[in-house]
């Protein structure tokens, strides 16, 4: 079994939220459960410099673009990707 449940990666427009319902919604479920206070929310230095500095407050740190290729590699992270 992976050392960690997920890993979610959302690509989607923050303005339309019906496409973000799903990942954050296992997000919170993950935060409910026995691997609770694991959940980080984070967002990709990229996305900042298209969307600037509106975000939602859960957001808890920048990651550079390679952050997401090399957790999604790594043998002991299970990857969903939206």
């Amino acid at each position: 079994m992976a050392d960690q449940l997920k890993f979610v990666i959302v690509t989607t427009d923050p303005r339309n939220g019906a496409e973000l319902g799903a990942p954050f919604f296992q997000g919170t479920v993950e935060a409910a459960i026995k691997y609770g206070a694991g959940v980080k929310f984070k967002v990709c230095t990229p996305a900042l410099d298209l969307w600037g500095e509106d975000l939602i407050p859960e957001i808890e740190e920048t990651a550079g673009g390679a952050y997401p290729i090399s957790r999604a590699m790594d043998d002991n992270v299970v990857t969903f990707t939206y």
